[in-house]
C-alpha cells in the first residue's frame, strides 16, 4: 500500500497540470494610450486630433485612418502589411509634443497586433508653396495694427496676423492632410486674408493663388514610416 500512494499522488498531479490552461499574456499596455473594439458600426466615425500636442479621440475609427491621422505631416506612412479589421475607439491623451505622441501610438498598436514600423526615405507626393512673381504677391506688411494669429471670419476667410510663410504651409498641411513645402523665398512676418470655405478644405489652393502664390503637387525624397508586416 505504502508503495501504491505515491505513485497515486503523482498521477493526480501530472493529470491537473495537463488540464491546466496555459495563460494568455496580454499585451502591455502604454500609459497615455487607450485602444478598444468599438461597439459602433462606423456611421458615427470620428477622428480628432491636436496637431500640437498629439492629442487624439477616434470613435469607431479604422485602425489604418487613426495611424495616418496621427503620423507627423513631415513624414508620409505607407501601409504594407494586411488590413487589422474591425472598428475601434482609441484615445491618445495630450503629450508635450506631437510626436512624443506618435511614439506611444507606435508602440501601444505594436504591442497589441504585432505591427511594425520602420523609418525610411522615399520619393512621395507633396504640396509646394511658391511664388512666382515676389512684386505680386498680396501680403501686407505689418503696422501698428497688426496682432499676431489666426482668427476665423465668416464669409471671408482666415486672417493671418504677423505670420511667416512657414506658418502658412503649417496650416495648410492640416487643412489638406499633406505635406507642404515653403519654396515661396519670403522672408519676414505679414498681415493676410486666406479666402476659402472652411468645409472645403481644398479651396486653399484657390485661395493662394489670390494672394499671389501658388500651391501645386510634386514629388519630393521625404521621410516616411512604412508599417512593413504583421509580426
Amino acid at each position: 500500500m505504502k508503495n501504491i500512494l505515491p505513485a497515486i499522488l503523482l498521477a493526480a498531479l501530472c493529470f491537473g497540470c495537463e488540464d491546466s490552461p496555459t495563460p494568455v499574456e496580454k499585451p502591455a499596455e502604454v500609459t497615455g494610450v487607450t485602444i478598444k473594439p468599438s461597439t459602433g458600426d462606423g456611421k458615427r466615425s470620428a477622428i480628432d486630433r491636436d496637431f500640437m500636442t498629439g492629442e487624439l479621440n477616434a470613435r469607431e475609427a479604422n485602425l489604418l485612418k487613426v495611424l495616418q491621422k496621427a503620423c507627423p505631416l513631415d513624414k508620409h506612412m505607407l501601409y504594407d502589411c494586411p488590413e487589422i479589421e474591425g472598428l475601434f475607439d482609441i484615445t491618445i491623451v495630450a503629450h508635450d509634443n506631437a510626436e512624443d505622441a506618435w511614439k506611444s501610438l507606435q508602440k501601444a498598436v505594436k504591442n497589441r497586433f504585432g505591427i511594425a514600423f520602420r523609418e525610411d526615405h522615399r520619393d512621395v507626393e507633396v504640396f509646394v508653396l511658391t511664388c512666382p512673381d515676389p512684386s505680386k504677391k498680396k501680403l501686407h506688411e505689418l503696422t501698428d495694427d497688426s496682432r499676431g494669429g489666426l482668427a476665423f471670419v465668416g464669409g471671408i476667410g482666415w486672417m493671418f496676423g504677423m505670420q511667416r510663410m512657414g506658418d502658412l504651409a503649417f496650416q495648410l498641411e492640416q487643412w489638406l492632410s499633406c505635406p507642404v513645402l515653403d519654396e515661396t523665398n519670403i522672408k519676414g512676418e505679414y498681415d493676410f486674408v486666406l479666402r476659402m470655405d472652411p468645409k472645403n478644405p481644398t479651396s486653399a489652393i484657390e485661395g493662394v493663388k489670390k494672394l499671389g502664390l501658388e500651391l501645386t503637387k510634386a514629388k519630393r525624397n521625404r521621410p516616411v514610416v512604412v508599417i512593413i508586416k504583421k509580426q
